[in-house]
């Protein structure tokens, strides 16, 4: 992070990305808390904001709900502009309150993912692995020397990978039953 010191005044800037912070005051612990201070406020308004659109996508996508009931209830037009308006309107924090309601679900939904994920990723690397295999054994006979060298070398390098992989898991595994 680039710093700006103006002695005449006793500022010191810091430009973060397309945030600049700016202290007054002598240099030292105190200056660096005012600085480690702003910095942490600028970091829970960029929080709040990051809530808040999240919210916005999700309703956003559910709007399709809306229009159903909009068939049958002639309000939720209006149910929904309200929705919308309390969500976008930093004064009422609406956006912070319904991600607070629904961060659990929004977590758990996160980890199925992540689960799917890692079991769809293990299939395919499997599949991919079978196959790569099958390939190599019904075409060894067929393929030049740079080719096996350069399948070597792949192969030594994902089993190099494999191996730490295995290495990181069983510390993590040791580590978590102590």
């Amino acid at each position: 992070m680039p710093v700006i010191v103006n002695d005449d005044d006793d500022l010191i800037s810091v430009i973060s990305g397309e945030t600049e912070y700016t202290v007054a005051g002598e240099a030292g612990p105190q200056l660096e808390r005012k600085l480690k201070a702003a910095q942490t406020s600028q970091d829970v308004k960029l929080n709040g904001l990051l809530k808040k659109w999240i919210v916005i996508t999700i309703f956003y996508q559910l709007g399709w709900l809306f229009s159903f009931f909009g068939l049958f209830f002639p309000a939720v037009a209006l149910v929904r502009f309200s929705l919308g308006f309390w969500i976008m309107m930093p004064t009422y924090r609406g956006g912070a309150i319904i991600f607070e309601l629904f961060q659990e679900y929004l977590l758990q939904f996160e980890k199925q993912i992540s689960v799917l994920r890692s079991n769809l990723a293990s299939k395919a690397i499997i599949v991919i692995q079978r196959y790569a295999s099958h390939l190599l054994r019904s075409q060894m006979e067929f393929l030049s020397e740079e080719a096996i060298v350069t399948s070597q070398e792949y192969q030594k390098q994902s089993l190099a990978l494999i191996n730490q992989e295995i290495e990181l898991r069983v510390l993590a595994h040791s580590k978590k039953h102590e």
